[in-house]
Parts: structure tokens; sequence; C-alpha cells
């Protein structure tokens, strides 16, 4: 009765689309490795968190635009994610690394591009991948990539578990909510945009926890086991790994060019800010390192990810990210703040059985951009 279920409520959310092309045949990964990888991480998010549960059943589904969600039915919990996104994942984080002025500190990016994309090649080359085209020339800064793709994946699934285990999903949270909330803070956008807050804040905790438990347990002979040797550059890139990919999911591309055509979610650049301070918060926790010197160290990175990205796409508009961050954020401080301020209202509004209860992180308090 369950596996007939699982298929209707598969068949509701998925309708078909067709089958793979053979290029994106050719740029997948592994599927069935991928989907044990993940599989392996929810694992450890919920034991992480006393969670004593099967974990989501994991799909990707057939679907060219970039995307991930999470469904809850009953018992039947899946989370999904598109081919477009994992192709998309793969292929911007190798094409970032193939850039020379994307984190010139890292391997020798001597070795890498300076010529200009535009914008609407990179996601039209699907194979490029497996031939080279946008692949870092520097051996390091390739398994760099490689890496900075798995932890962008962690980052997606622990926000979409997130959504599932802090009952995000429960039909009955607008309402709660609505009743519950100041008006100053609640709008039906702004219900949304604390719902991912929380959960961008969720996902960075379990993914920070989960870089220190395979750091500390890798085979050290391994493939690639010297990645996880200098815990400075671990952390720096996975910072940045994290930044890059919610910046990707918040439809930040098209919100940079159109301010109003991100409707449901918090603005990217909030919500990248955001999660400096919380990533720079749960590394000194996790790690002990110093606060200050990791978040800005993140801060930093987020930066240059932008020049980048703005050199690559628009280079008349290089100049102006900067003052665009800083409008934005300080325009949007206290408004962080009254969402974080009732993080803690928003988990007993939730109900007795919501789980992650545990996980606290702070206050955005301080932005010096």
């Amino acid at each position: 009765m369950k596996n007939a279920r699982l298929i209707e409520i598969i068949k509701k959310a998925f309708p078909e689309k067709g089958i793979l092309s053979q290029e994106a045949k050719l740029a997948l990964p592994d599927l069935k490795k991928f989907s044990d990888e993940m599989r392996r991480f929810l694992e450890f998010s919920d034991k992480s968190q006393n969670v004593n549960q099967e974990p989501p059943l994991i799909l990707v589904n057939i679907d060219e635009r970039f995307n991930a969600r999470s469904i809850k039915d009953g018992e039947i919990e899946i989370i999904s994610i598109s081919h477009g996104a994992i192709l998309i994942i793969y292929k911007f984080f190798h094409m970032l690394m193939s850039r020379k002025e994307f984190l010139p500190h890292i391997g020798d990016s001597g070795l890498e591009e300076d010529k200009e994309i535009i914008l609407n090649e990179i996601p039209s080359e699907i194979a490029a991948l497996n031939y080279g085209i946008l692949k870092p020339k520097c051996p390091k800064r390739l398994v760099y990539a490689e890496f900075m793709c798995k932890v962008a994946f962690w980052y997606i699934f622990g926000h979409e578990i997130a959504h599932i285990r802090r009952g995000h999903l429960s039909s009955d949270l607008g309402s709660v909510l609505f009743e519950e909330f100041d008006a100053d803070y609640i709008t039906v956008k702004n219900r949304d945009e604390m719902i991912e807050i929380d959960a961008d804040s969720i996902s960075a905790c379990l993914c920070t926890q989960y870089l220190y438990y395979i750091s500390t347990y890798i085979d050290k002979n391994s493939e690639n086991s010297w990645v996880f040797e200098d815990s400075q550059k671990l952390i720096e890139l996975f910072g940045i790994s994290i930044l890059v990919t919610n910046f990707l999911f918040s439809h930040a591309i098209e919100w940079i060019f159109d301010p109003n055509s991100v409707k449901k979610y918090p603005p990217p650049l909030a919500r990248t800010a955001n999660l400096s301070a919380i990533l720079g918060h749960f590394c000194e926790e996790v790690f002990g390192m110093n606060f200050s010197e990791i978040e800005m160290e993140f801060k930093n990175n987020r930066d240059n990810f932008y020049q980048t990205l703005f050199s690559i796409i628009s280079p008349e508009l290089k100049g102006e990210i900067k003052s665009q961050t800083v409008c934005y954020i300080k325009e949007y401080q206290n408004y962080l703040k009254g969402i974080h301020s009732k993080r803690h209202r928003l988990t007993d509004l939730l109900g007795e059985n919501v789980l992650y209860r545990n996980i606290d992180y702070i206050i955005i308090a301080k932005h010096n951009e």
C-alpha cells in the first residue's frame, strides 16, 4: 500500500518531462554513487540530531530547471533534485575554478583563463565538463572544484531535510505564523523568507558538523585525501562553496538584473551575508576557529566571487556590486534581526514533535560591508 501511495505522490509531484539527452547523460555524475553519498549525509544529519528514523527517499528528476524540493505526505518523505541543478552545480564550480581571478591564492591560478564569457553560454554547454572546456587547468584547482561540488550538494540536501524535520511543510504553519508574529515582520512573503532563512541556517550547521566528521575520520590513503590536510584552506573552500550554492539557488543572477524578479524568497545578497556570519559561528563552535577571522575570510571570498561573476557576465557592472551590497544589507538589517529574534518562537510554534530543535544560531548583529 505504501509503495502504491509513493508512486502516486511521485507521479503527481514530477510529471513526465521526457528522457535525458545524450549530452546530459555524458555530463551527469554516477547517479548511484551520488545518491549513496547524499544518503550518508542525510543519515549523519539525523544521527547528529538524535533522530532515529529512515532518511528521506532521494530522487533525481528529469527537469532542466535549477531546483530541489522536499515532500512529506504522512510517513513518506522525499528529497528531489533536478538533473539540471546537478549539471549546473558541476559546471558552475568548475567554471569558477577555471578563472584566474577567482580565489587566486588557491593552487596555481596563473594557469587559468581570464577571457570574457557570455552569461547564456554557461548553462548551454551541457557536455563541457567531459571535454575539458570549463575544467580548471591546474590539477589542484580541479580537485578543489570537485570537493566544492560535494559541499554544494550537502548544503542543498541539508536545506531540504531541514524543511522536513523542522515542520516547514505543515499546511497549518502559515496561519499560525500570521497569528503569532508581529505584523511589522510577517506578510505572505516574509513568512516564506523566515522559513528559508531557518533552513539555510540549519543546513549550515549540518554541513559544518559533517565536514568535521569526514575530515577527522577520512582514510589518509584514499584518493585526494590531501584536500583535508590543510584545515584553514579546507574551511575556506567549504564556506565559499555554501555561499555560492545559496546564491545560485536564490536565483541571484536574475535578481541582480531585476530586483523584482525574486518574489517568494529572501533577496540573495541578504541570504549570503546572513550565511557568512552563521558559518563563522558554526566553524568557531565545531572547529575552534576565531569567529572574527573566519567571518572576514568568508566575506572576502564572497566579495571575490561577486567580482569574478560580474567580470564574466557583465564587466560594466563589476565596480557596482559593492555599493549594491552595502545599500541592500543596511536596508534589511533590522529585518534580519527580527527574523532571528523570532526563531526560537518559531520552534515553539512548529510543535512539540518538531525535530532538529537544538541547533542554535546567532542573531545577525553586525555587518560592516
